[in-house]
């Protein structure tokens, strides 16, 4: 019988959406409520060159609205913050809830 694909990590899957984009430092905690379990990450990103800075603007566009597909979870809230930019480089932070399924 024949493994399904795994699916990816939500740090695997941002790291798709910036090719050439590198994590710096990831955090995950259990987030627990009266009727929900899941996770919360704080992930820091840094992306090189000359576009960086547009690249992240799109990614903070289109990210409350994107659909990852994510092994368990489902995506409650996400968004990009702390945004650092430099001449070639910029460096930020998407924090995220996902939910058990």
């Amino acid at each position: 019988m024949m493994a399904l694909p795994k699916k990816p990590s939500l740090a695997e899957s941002l790291l798709k959406l910036l090719p050439g984009s590198e994590i710096i430092n990831s955090k995950q905690t259990e987030w627990h409520s009266a009727t929900f379990t899941g996770l919360c990450f704080d992930i820091e990103i840094t992306l090189s060159g000359i576009n960086a800075a547009e690249r992240i603007d799109s990614l903070q566009a289109m990210l409350p609205e994107y659909e990852f597909d994510l092994r368990r979870y489902v995506v409650a809230d996400i968004l990009v913050k702390d945004i650092t930019r430099y001449s070639d480089r910029v460096t930020f932070h998407v924090e995220a809830l996902l939910l058990d399924e």
